[in-house]
């Protein structure tokens, strides 16, 4: 039983240890660090869609503004939840609205789910096999990207990693306990990425009838968990009801095939086989198997070998765990087979812990039971850790953090920092040329760090959200105060900015300055526009 009060109270029969406090905090203090130093170094990542979701979040806390959905998902018209949104809010009010306070509260709760995450595989699989659980879910890079990039699929690297546990509870022990958790978490997927969710969906649906869990129908708390899942629908609902079915419309056009818009072409089925192995190839070995190829093989001889001997010691439960996770993967597989569009990086965000489960188990249970072979574990787990997460790379990255781009926050403060200085305290107004054409990040920066810093805001300022019919795409403004346009760098097309700016007929800058990230900041000061 996934009974984490019972798991607490028999470890607290036991007194640690203080080598193994000592251990476990230094464990969880690197493990922080590795996920959090870009919020040291200020170089924490913010561009478009970080800047709509703060943009969102301050409407919501601020402005007090509830709003039933957040952002446009792949499919043109199906609108995603507001669940990130409110997610997002308890940084923003304890940071007062700083990007980094994201990662920080994202990390916090990388860090939590991976500690229950250890406690639990601990109580089914034995303490070892735990442990290194814990240890992947730690230090694997995708965990650890998944909180230094604040973005809606994240949270389903962490949250992921219960679906296998309680899918296990439920549909193999056949315990009805947690399976009102298990339809919450399928329909909270849904509110973090719709594409990634219809297969988890899917996969829950084989292991159900693979393990015939018809008797589910007779427990409340299945049909409680039913209703949780719609429930979580609901801001949807709302909307579409209000919005003439907007929703259900494009739901409909794409399955009746006249909305085309997650996909143009779609590629013979043997190429997309090809493809999908490939992809699982590379999650797999950017997601568990992480380091030099050496150390990869040595890593897998390891896996091979520890699965045997579980299902040899322990055939019942490892069997049909491992038959569970290979049918959750085989499920994705097939799915994303079948889809004949492209299969996006954020379609498959939630796999990384089907792959350290099939790797971490085993290792457990290795080390648990093959006592000489301790050393050589110890030497791989080490090694991984060395040539994947690279720690002495991170901290070379934290001293010297380098220029970054556009998207680099630090960055983006010091245009703020410019235009402002230049203004020398007087009203001004701006205009910005950006390639994702809306101008969330600047909008949101100089809401949250110029007008903090520096008192006041430009005079044409606007919160303008067109996904929620709020304000308009900035135009240049007709008034001879001060006038600063920012032009951020196009690699992929050049010439665009220079076409952009010949459209609004300005007069020759009075200044012109190229800031950190290719950013360019010309200054005008009385033009009248």
């Amino acid at each position: 039983m996934l009974t984490i009060s019972t798991t607490a109270m028999r470890l607290s029969s036991h007194q640690p240890k203080p080598l193994s406090l000592i251990i476990l905090v230094t464990v969880l203090l690197a493990a922080f660090f590795l996920r959090t130093w870009p919020t040291l170094s200020d170089t924490t990542h913010f561009s478009f869609d970080q800047g709509l979701d703060m943009i969102m979040a301050k409407l919501l806390i601020v402005d007090h503004q509830i709003n039933l959905i957040s952002r446009h998902s792949g499919l043109q018209g199906v609108l995603m939840g507001p669940l990130w949104t409110y997610f997002l809010a308890t940084p923003f009010a304890l940071s007062g609205g700083h990007p980094s306070g994201n990662v920080i509260f994202l990390s916090v709760f990388n860090l939590v789910t991976s500690v229950l995450a250890t406690v639990l595989v601990g109580r089914k699989f034995g303490l070892t096999a735990g442990v290194v659980t814990g240890l992947f879910f730690l230090f694997s890079p995708s965990f650890i990207t998944g909180s230094q990039v604040v973005l809606s699929p994240y949270p389903l690297i962490p949250l992921f990693i219960f679906f296998p546990l309680l899918a296990h509870e439920t549909l193999v022990n056949k315990s009805s306990r947690f399976a009102w958790l298990l339809m919450l978490l399928l329909g909270l997927y849904f509110q973090f990425e719709v594409g990634f969710a219809i297969f988890a969906l899917l996969a829950f649906v084989v292991l159900f009838v693979f393990f015939h869990s018809w008797w589910l129908f007779k427990k409340r708390s299945f049909w409680a968990g039913c209703g949780l899942f719609v429930l979580t629908f609901l801001p949807q609902i709302l909307f579409d009801l209000r919005h003439q079915f907007l929703i259900t419309s494009g739901l409909l056009a794409y399955f009746t095939g006249s909305n085309t818009s997650l996909y143009q072409k779609s590629a013979p089925l043997i190429i997309r086989l090809a493809q999908r192995l490939y992809s699982f190839y590379e999650d797999a070995t950017a997601m568990a198997f992480f380091g030099h190829w050496s150390v990869n093989i040595a890593l897998l001889l390891l896996v091979v070998s520890g699965w045997i001997v579980a299902l040899k010691h322990d055939a019942k439960t490892h069997r049909k765990f491992l038959q569970m996770i290979l049918l959750t993967l085989a499920s994705f597989f097939i799915g994303f087979t079948l889809y004949p569009g492209p299969i996006w990086g954020w379609y498959r965000i939630g796999l990384p812990a089907i792959y350290i489960f099939l790797v971490s188990i085993p290792t457990g249970v290795l080390w648990q039971r093959m006592y000489r072979l301790r050393p050589l574990i110890l030497i791989v787990l080490i090694a991984l850790f060395l040539t994947g997460v690279k720690p002495w790379t991170l901290w070379h990255l934290y001293k010297n953090p380098g220029v970054g781009g556009v998207g680099t926050l630090n960055n983006q403060k010091k245009v703020i920092d410019y235009v402002y200085s230049q203004a020398e305290g007087k009203p001004f107004n701006y205009l910005v040329y950006t390639p994702p054409v809306y101008d969330y990040i600047w909008q949101y920066d100089f809401w949250w760090y110029g007008r903090q810093k520096y008192g006041y805001l430009p005079t044409n300022w606007q919160m303008s959200v067109p996904l929620l019919g709020i304000g308009e795409q900035s135009k240049p403004p007709a008034t001879k105060e001060p006038f600063f346009l920012i032009i951020e760098p196009n690699t992929d097309h050049p010439d665009e900015s220079v076409n952009w700016k010949k459209t609004l007929k300005l007069e020759p800058a009075d200044s012109k300055a190229t800031l950190p990230g290719g950013i360019i900041v010309e200054s005008r000061q009385g033009d009248n526009l």
